[in-house]
């Protein structure tokens, strides 16, 4: 199978490293597509055998950018076959939901964040928020709290979601230099 995990960010993350992992390790193509440009996340997904793209649009919503990735993200998974599609983050969703008349696979959006972004914003958020839970097809909470907020608070019907937990290889945490652990504990020494 042809997988395509979206995702806005190139930095590391072990939970999406860890599924990364596990679908190469089960014998899927996995391919990466992000809204920044190839990094760190790029090199180390590389490594357990993805393919990784990068829109390089960045993460801001304005529409332009918005019908930009959704255009490529059609792109991409015509040209590379894909058989399902994993996108992560509101950012993500947006083009994705533009872009479902325009392949048949099956598409997850992965939400992440409960009330985070209505301290910051509460009208974008309920508003960005509104429109994706009723467009998405799908919608995968990896937490209790995320799944009980989409709904009780944000009235998400129940056959919209599933629950599925995060995944985690702790091995692939990087292990702490000796040296700079030493000089913590003697700049702040303490019992």
């Amino acid at each position: 199978m042809n997988i395509l995990i979206f995702f806005p960010y190139n930095k590391r993350t072990v939970e999406l490293q860890s599924v990364i992992e596990m679908y190469v390790n089960k014998g899927h193509q996995v391919f990466l597509l992000t809204l920044t440009p190839k990094g760190r996340l790029h090199q180390i997904a590389t490594a357990l055998g993805a393919l990784c793209l990068s829109c390089d649009t960045g993460e801001n919503l304005s529409l332009k950018n918005i019908f930009t990735n959704a255009r490529l993200l059609v792109k991409t998974c015509k040209l590379n076959k894909i058989d399902l599609i994993l996108a992560h983050q509101q950012v993500c969703a947006l083009p994705l939901i533009f872009a479902q008349p325009f392949y048949e696979c099956p598409v997850y959006y992965i939400r992440h964040n409960t009330d985070e972004g209505y301290a910051l914003n509460p009208i974008k958020s309920r508003i960005l928020n509104a429109f994706i839970n009723r467009f998405s097809k799908n919608i995968i909470a990896p937490s209790d709290i995320v799944y009980k907020f989409l709904r009780e608070i944000e009235n998400v019907p129940a056959r919209k979601l599933l629950r599925i937990n995060y995944g985690y290889n702790f091995d692939q945490y990087e292990k702490p230099i000796k040296a700079i652990v030493e000089n913590i504990k003697k700049e702040f020494s303490s019992s």
